[in-house]
């Protein structure tokens, strides 16, 4: 395999593992998240307890799942960008 092939793989690879945690990771902890705020807003005062530490925990993990993310849309923009310019 080139250079340039071998930087358009791992970056595209990198893509899709960055669209995977987004999709399976961030996206249903965002839907719950969505969920409890209108259950809130519908009780029409502050959230109970269970609510409360629901919302802290959904928040950690989508804290956790975004910095992967982000680690992963850096690796294939910075290997997709330079990928040309790989010889061997």
């Amino acid at each position: 395999m080139s250079g340039p092939g071998m930087g358009f793989t791992i970056g595209s690879v990198a893509a899709l593992m960055a669209f995977g945690i987004g999709f399976f990771g961030i996206r249903p902890r965002a839907q719950r998240l969505g969920a409890i705020g209108a259950a809130i807003a519908a009780a029409g005062g502050p959230p109970t307890a269970e609510q409360g530490m629901e919302l802290q925990r959904l928040n950690a993990e989508m804290h956790t799942y975004e910095r992967w993310d982000v680690g992963f849309l850096i690796v294939a923009l910075i290997t997709m960008a330079t990928a040309r310019y790989w010889v061997w």
